[in-house]
Order: structure tokens, then sequence, then C-alpha cells
């Protein structure tokens, strides 16, 4: 297939090399409500699975050919760009240009282009283009907030990409291995910056009762229990980790609580940013683990995400992977952005006042802006 036709089709919703359209979804989702398109388009990719850098930057970029989208495989951030584009787009031929304003910083593929880092250039891309406002510090009024603070350094995270960043169908190694010179030298334009977001702190919002040393002797016999037993039964070491994080799980619900007050004060749609301040890449650091949605359904919260360890998307009570985090100690919170639709002329995509965020406020807003002042 030559590039030009290949082109063709991706900006036309088509990913040839998957056998799939943008355009078999949208006839599935008919309301016009922007939260509600957020919440459905999502539900028709639960089940997909996890891949690690399942997008690239199309076929006529110098350094990353892979899909400019997909919808048969996601990670955590490209499940989120997904699925905002699907909502925000009004119709299928519409969709690629919309994804690509999320990803990119003048809605040009490429690699250089591309929105890498959350904290510096997803985020403030998003919200400079009007796709989402930062809501942390507005739900957070009531638990107070913190900021989380990194130096990135672009330069010698370029420096530090590996040869197999390179994808250029077709090529032989000289010219991956001059590609990958090449944009390893891309970085030197880049000078470090420091990287600063809010965030509400986990332990302002979870009550945890701490176990007694007794207690934690118990457990620490129990896993060794588990492991072992497993290990005689022929369990793999991956299906053992899981069986071992199930467990810490069942004693984090046990012995925490998350505030109600905050479930049911983010809107549905809402983006949850995991901060983990200081998270090690190669080269350098940022303040951003994981992405994914805070849905409402079933008269709950839940967190909609795909990742690593859960292995596909899928939904979560909000109050159950909040606890969850509290097995990584190094991540400290999270950060919250509100979705806007897209602005286009003859469209009437529009965030629902039902959702609990009337006029753009949070539930929180909403029952200070009734106080008398």
């Amino acid at each position: 297939m030559g590039l030009r036709l290949l082109f063709i089709l991706v900006m036309l919703g088509v990913s040839p090399a998957l056998g799939q359209t943008v355009s078999e979804l949208y006839p599935k989702v008919k309301s016009r409500d922007f939260v509600t398109r957020i919440e459905r388009f999502g539900a028709l990719l639960v089940g997909k699975p996890f891949m690690e850098a399942p997008l690239g930057d199309g076929p006529l970029d110098r350094f990353d050919q892979g899909p400019l989208h997909r919808l048969d495989a996601f990670d955590c951030t490209t499940f989120v760009e997904t699925v905002l584009a699907l909502a925000g787009a009004p119709s299928a031929d519409r969709f690629q240009q919309t994804l690509n304003a999320i990803r990119y910083r003048t809605g040009k593929p490429s690699f250089v282009n591309r929105n890498h880092f959350p904290c510096v250039d997803w985020i403030p891309n998003l919200i400079e283009r009007g796709l989402a406002r930062d809501i942390t510090q507005a739900v957070a009024t009531p638990w107070g907030i913190a900021i989380a603070s990194s130096v990135l350094d672009k330069r010698a995270w370029y420096a530090n990409l590996p040869p197999t960043v390179i994808r250029i169908e077709g090529a032989d190694e000289q010219t991956r291995e001059a590609r990958w010179r090449e944009l390893q030298k891309q970085g030197t334009r880049f000078e470090p910056l420091e990287a600063s977001i809010k965030y509400l702190p986990l332990d302002k919002i979870i009550t945890r009762n701490r176990p007694t040393e007794i207690q934690l002797a118990e457990r620490k016999q129990e896993e060794k229990t588990l492991e072992e037993r497993r290990r005689t039964e022929g369990a793999s070491d991956e299906d053992i980790h899981h069986e071992v994080v199930d467990l810490r799980l069942k004693y984090v619900l046990e012995e925490s609580t998350v505030d109600p007050a905050f479930l049911e004060s983010v809107p549905s749609g809402t983006i949850v940013n995991v901060v983990r301040p200081g998270l090690s890449i190669p080269g350098t650091k940022m303040n951003i683990s994981h992405q994914g949605f805070i849905i409402r359904h079933d008269g709950a919260a839940f967190f909609r995400h795909v990742s690593r360890t859960s292995n596909r998307v899928k939904d979560v009570t909000l109050a159950n992977y909040l606890r969850l985090l509290l097995l990584t100690p190094p991540v400290k919170g999270i950060h919250l952005l509100q979705p806007l639709p897209p602005v286009e002329p003859g469209t009437s995509l529009a965030a629902s006042p039902s959702k609990g965020d009337s006029n753009g406020k949070t539930n929180h807003e909403k029952r200070r802006s009734r106080k008398p002042r």
C-alpha cells in the first residue's frame, strides 16, 4: 500500500493494518451530551487489552511510523486520548483531527511534536486548547492540596531513548541507526525545566487504621504461606504476584475508608492523573505515573483505566482503586482534569449539568455558590 493512500485512510479514521474503523463505533453512541459520550465510548472499549506504546506518529513520520490510532489495544494515556477524541469529535471523519489536537502540540503528528510528558506537555496542551480545565483546587477545597515538583530534562530523555523507539516499516538496520541518532539530536533544543502540579493527597481523603506489629507479622506469614503453596502447585511467578497483591489489597480494604464526600464530589468523566513525585525514567524525572477516568454508573463511582497490571480496560470501584494506591507508597495523590467539549461550528456537543458539573462547576463549587456571602 502506498504511503499516500495509507495516510488518506488513517485521516479518514481507518486503520488498515488492524482492519478496524472508527466509524463502526459512532452509530452505537447517539447522545450529544459530552460526558455521556465519554462514558459510552469508553464502555465500548472495556475489555480491550493493554499494550505498551501502541500508537506512533503515522506513516509520514521520520522516527515512529506506528499507527495514529487503534481500537484494539491501549496504554493508559492512549486510552484516555482515544476516548476523549471519540467523545469530542462530532463524527468519524473528525476523529483523527480531534485526536491529533490532543496528542500533539500544534495538532500536527510528529515524534518531536507529541505531548510526551503530562505535567509540561499533555495537561497544558488540553487546557490551552480549551479541551479541559483543572478542577483539583476546586474539588480539594475541603481537604487541601499539595504540590509535586521535579526537574524534567527532555534533553537527557532524548539522549537516553533506546534504538527500539524507531519504528519504520521496511527500513534496514543502517537506516534505523541513523534515524535513532537523528532523533537523539532533536533533544538538544530543550532545556531542563521545573515541572510542578497540584494534587489532592491520598492521606487527606483516606482514613487508615494502622495494623499492630502482631497483625503485620501474621500478614507476612500468610503471604509466605500463600507463595509456598502456589509454587508447589506450579503457579507462575506472575500469578503468584497478582495473588499476593490481592491479599494485600484485602488488608488495605479492611483497614481503610475513603471519605464519601470526596466520592460524591467529582463529576463523571473527570480525568484522574495519579501523582508520583520524582518518578524516575531514563534520563529524567516526572510527576504522573498513570491516567484514567472517573465514571459513574449503577449508583457508584468507578475508575476506568488500562494498565500493565490490569492487562485490559476495566472498571474498578473508585474507592477500592484509591485504597490500592496505598500499596505504592511513592504515589502521593491525584490531580483532576475535567474534559470540555471542543468548540466547533455547527456542533452541539455540551457537558450535561446533570453530571454534577452544572455551568462548569464541581459539586463542591455548587454547594459553595448557594451559601450567602
